[in-house]
Formats: structure tokens, sequence, C-alpha cells
């Protein structure tokens, strides 16, 4: 081979190398989602909002053909199971203090056909807590005053197995120092029916006699539970809790009372 052959298999050598190399470099890139033409599948999601809130988390959301739950996001949004088969399928949402709400959609090819349906879920009851006074030492008594309100047109009836159905829970921060959004232990059925737009007062309280108490700020929580029909959420369970009953809070405005070190009941 004389030299300009040499010179000219060297250089078409080098030519198909780096041919291969692009196209090894490009595959991979697609394959990343940085470019090329293949995709990676996108989760399958749907949504489910409640009214009048902003965070949506904790709903509830279950496909009644299979017996299977999910729960939403703070968002709203839920992931559907994956390859699903053909046919109409059905889900609900439900979360305490809001009416169900439920949706139909087909599914094709292992797809929706369209958007699937937003559920909707309307509010049923509102509740307001105040205290007594704003500012409390320790070994005081802090007297809780909660109003549930019936904010729909038809009666609204919240049960639980268990008594006391009020309850209270107070947080430092993040923290619940006292209480808690659980029905009582009492094996003692109980029931609150409230009438359309009707509001219905209930009285609770709460003594300082926990010296750990720090100085501070404190938010005071209280409802009227109904874990008859929302059982999930008020199960004692730590999985549940953090999966359920936690969520609760977000969705409610709480009382704000300040601890001091001595009887100064200075307003803040």
């Amino acid at each position: 081979m004389n030299g300009k052959n040499a010179a000219f298999s060297i250089w078409l050598a080098a030519l198909i190398a780096s041919a291969i190399l692009f196209i090894g470099c490009n595959d991979q890139m697609g394959g990343l989602g940085l470019g090329g033409d293949s995709e990676a599948p996108s989760v399958l999601t749907g949504r489910a909002i409640l009214e009048k809130e902003n965070n949506f988390a904790g709903i509830k959301v279950e496909m009644v053909d299979l017996n299977l739950s999910m729960i939403t996001d703070s968002d709203g949004y839920f992931v559907l199971p994956e390859n699903m088969t053909e046919g109409e399928w059905t889900i609900s949402g439900a979360y305490p203090y809001f009416n169900s709400a439920s949706g139909k959609f087909a599914v094709t090819n292992g797809l929706p056909e369209g958007d699937l349906p937003v559920l909707k879920l309307k509010k049923l009851v509102e509740f307001d807590v105040s205290c007594d006074k704003k500012s409390y030492a320790l070994g005081e008594t802090v007297y809780i005053t909660l109003v549930a309100e019936n904010v729909s047109d038809s009666d609204v009836t919240l049960a639980s197995p268990t008594s006391p159905q009020t309850t209270f829970a107070v947080r430092y921060g993040n923290t619940v120092v006292a209480g808690s959004l659980l029905s009582g232990t009492e094996p003692q059925p109980s029931y609150v029916t409230l009438a359309p737009h009707e509001p219905v007062e209930f009285e609770m309280s709460w003594t300082l006699d926990d010296s750990s108490l720090f100085p501070g700020v404190y938010d005071v929580y209280a409802i009227v539970t109904t874990s008859q029909t929302h059982q999930a959420y008020f199960d004692p369970d730590p999985e549940a809790m953090a999966k359920f009953n936690s969520t609760l809070f977000d969705k409610l405005t709480p009382a704000k009372i300040k601890i001091v070190s001595d009887r100064d009941t200075e307003q803040f």
C-alpha cells in the first residue's frame, strides 16, 4: 500500500469512528430525555380538590372497581396504576367535612381517553375556635369554645363509635404538645346532626399543668370528629396518623394563645 492509500485509509477509519461515537451519544441523550426522538413514559395522574381550601393533601381517592385507594399530595394530585385494562372506570374522592365526589373515565390501550375528571369536593362543615383569653400563665385553665357550622343546604350528621366526639389539639410550631384530633376512647357511640347553616357551640378546657411548656405562642385546634364515616382519618395508628390525621391541621384555622412565664397577661 503506497503512502496516499495509507493516509486515506486512516482518514476513513477516523471518520467512521466519529460517526459511531456521535450516534451513540445521541441515543444516550434521547434516553435521558435530553434530546432525540425517544421520550420516557409520563406518570399517569389525576386530581382532587377541596372547596375553599388551598392545601389538598390527604384526600382519599378510590378506584371503586379495583378496591384500590390513593392519596393526594398538597396540590391534589394522585398517581393512577399502570397498564390499566380497557373499559370504563370509576374514581371517588372523600375527605372529612366535605361532600364526596366521583367521576368516570374510559381506558383504551392502557391510557385514559382524554383528560381525567377533576374531583371537586364541596365543603359541608366549618369550624371556628376561640379561647377566653389571649395570654396565660402555667397553672391557669384555657377555656376553649368550638363552633361547628353546617355550610351546606342539607342536614349533616357527624358520628363516632366512641366518645367524647369533640376534641382539641395544641401545637407549638408543628409539634403537638397537648391533646389530639382523635375521637375519645369511651365505648359510647355519639353523633351530632347539624341543620343547614346552623352553628352549634361546644365547650372544652385545657389546664396548663405541664411544667415543660415553654413560654411562647401556641396554636389551639378543635373539631367534632366523624370517625364513623372517615375512619382512616381518626385511626390512632402512627402510619394512619401521618397519612391522614396530620393533614387535618392544614384545613383548620387555630386560635392563638400566648403562654408566659408569669401572670403578665399582655396581649400579642
